[in-house]
């Protein structure tokens, strides 16, 4: 899933895969491997050297003088205050820590193709073979919110991001994707799902096999089901499919 067209393929559906995609393209939050020290003392040593140490412990709220700090630096024996060490360990853990790069607009509004074993309410076939299409999804109609929170807050495992992107993000478009039955000015997608909201005059087909996953119970009953990851694949691209 990138701007130059290049097209990622991965046996795994898609736990593994969403991860990679995100981690090759934007930073995770992640922690300096320098910074990992556990004394007062020390993390005060190391915030003084750098400008962006002292303006973290500015931040931080630790206003001393600086024949205090010289006092302080000159004893790691010296007995402060523990609000003074509660700055202190703030400031330092603001600087170790590098913040998480938000994640990119073609992610979030990407395309993807899902192959292998999908269940789609009470269908379970293999996609992307010469009987069935793919299962495609338009990321543009999910809600990516709880992933990016996640993301941010350095805590999207493989398993937190497959949740969210089939509760999210899959059965989200499958709810919101044009029936056969809508106007031509719309797109459709080749995973057209039913069309509660825009087309209420249509009810959605029910149990047809060449639809994506079920959205019964206002859209996010979870008729998708975590397919066994052998044999699976996710392509994933930023054009919209044909």
């Amino acid at each position: 899933m990138t701007t130059d067209g290049r097209t990622h393929r991965t046996r795994h559906l898609p736990r593994r895969l969403l991860n990679d995609l995100l981690r090759s393209q934007v930073t995770p939050r992640h922690r300096l491997s320098s910074y990992n020290a556990k004394h007062w003392h020390a993390q005060l040593s190391q915030l003084t050297a750098p400008h962006r140490g002292q303006q973290a412990l500015a931040d931080a709220g630790l206003n001393v003088t600086t024949k205090t700090l010289i006092n302080w630096l000159s004893d790691a024996e010296y007995n402060i205050r523990r609000n003074y060490r509660d700055l202190i360990h703030t400031a330092y853990e603001n600087v170790a820590i590098v913040p998480a790069d938000p994640i990119p607009r073609h992610i979030k509004r990407g395309q993807y193709e899902i192959s292998g074993v999908v269940t789609t309410g009470d269908d379970e076939r293999e996609r992307g073979t010469a009987d069935a299409a793919p299962l495609r999804i338009d990321g543009s109609r999910g809600y990516w919110d709880a992933i990016e929170e996640l993301w941010l807050a350095g805590e999207l495992t493989d398993d937190e991001f497959e949740d969210h992107f089939i509760d999210d993000v899959i059965v989200e478009d499958s709810a919101k994707a044009p029936t056969a039955g809508s106007s031509p000015a719309a797109p459709t997608p080749s995973n057209s799902g039913s069309n509660r909201h825009e087309q209420p005059n249509h009810p959605p087909e029910q149990g047809n096999p060449h639809h994506g996953p079920s959205t019964q119970n206002g859209g996010r009953s979870g008729g998708y089901r975590r397919a066994p990851q052998h044999g699976s694949s996710t392509r994933t691209s930023d054009a919209t499919t044909p």
